[in-house]
């Protein structure tokens, strides 16, 4: 093709037609002008096609993530719920509201009232995408920014929360292993299930008398019950004001592509 191209300026050349000599060159160049543009657009749209699909695999990590995290979170809210009632069920004994109907579920609340973690968002690929700079890669602007204020807003519980959480919960534990042996910790899952009565942990070391007598025990039981009302207050708004619209949001923009 270069072969035949030079030829025909030869020839002009050779015939001294100048004139037919300059529009020709100038046409070879716009030629050869269009045929770079083309490949630049085909190259940039090829690009375009590579970032796009990029974009749709991390849409869905991220979406996989956030019903993984979703579950994660009402999981944890059940649980801090189920304390509350538990804490609550303590309480009512204790304050001579109510008497023991179950003396083994009576000291499987009071142990597993105390128990317990905090809860933190599962976002791996957000992490990803940060470390490695591509968080642009995502079109939607709304999906980010949410993600990230769910991620900053309970990083910003760390201190006044998470680690006060844990500090009551040491204190609340220390306090009963006084009256309960930490031993029953190995039957507790046992009288959930109904399995086991309290005869057969009283031998590993249960004083429930001097329980009740100590007017410090209503103290830790409102402690701990307190900070599940306060974790479930405050998980409950993460479900319905990050974790449900990030999901919303994600699910959209995938559907709005088509996949």
């Amino acid at each position: 093709m270069l072969k035949f191209f030079r030829q025909i300026r030869q020839k002009l050349l050779e015939n001294g037609n100048i004139r037919k000599y300059f529009w020709y060159a100038l046409g070879e160049i716009l030629l050869v002008m269009i045929g770079i543009l083309m490949a630049l657009q085909i190259n940039n749209w090829n690009e375009g096609r590579k970032e796009y699909h990029k974009e749709i695999k991390y849409l869905e990590r991220l979406l996989n993530e956030a019903e993984r995290d979703s579950a994660s979170l009402q999981n944890s809210i059940e649980l801090v719920e189920y304390k509350v009632e538990q804490a609550e069920r303590v309480l009512s004994v204790l304050n001579n509201q109510t008497e023991i109907s179950d003396s083994a579920k009576f000291v499987r609340d009071i142990f597993l009232i105390g128990r317990g973690g905090s809860y933190h968002p599962y976002f791996p690929t957000y992490n990803e995408m940060i470390s490695t700079g591509e968080l642009n890669i995502i079109q939607n602007d709304a999906i980010t920014d949410q993600i990230s204020r769910y991620i900053n807003r309970v990083q910003s519980w760390e201190s006044f929360v998470y680690e006060d959480g844990e500090q009551r919960r040491s204190a609340y534990m220390q306090f009963i292993h006084h009256y309960f042996s930490a031993l029953i910790m190995d039957h507790i899952w046992e009288v959930e299930r109904g399995e086991v009565e309290l005869s057969r942990m009283k031998p590993l070391g249960i004083n429930l008398e001097d329980y009740f007598n100590d007017p410090s025990s209503v103290y830790h039981a409102e402690v701990v019950g307190a900070l599940n009302q306060e974790l479930t207050r405050l998980y409950n708004q993460n479900m319905n004001i990050y974790t449900i619209p990030i999901l919303e949001l994600l699910r959209d923009e995938l559907n709005s592509r088509g996949e």
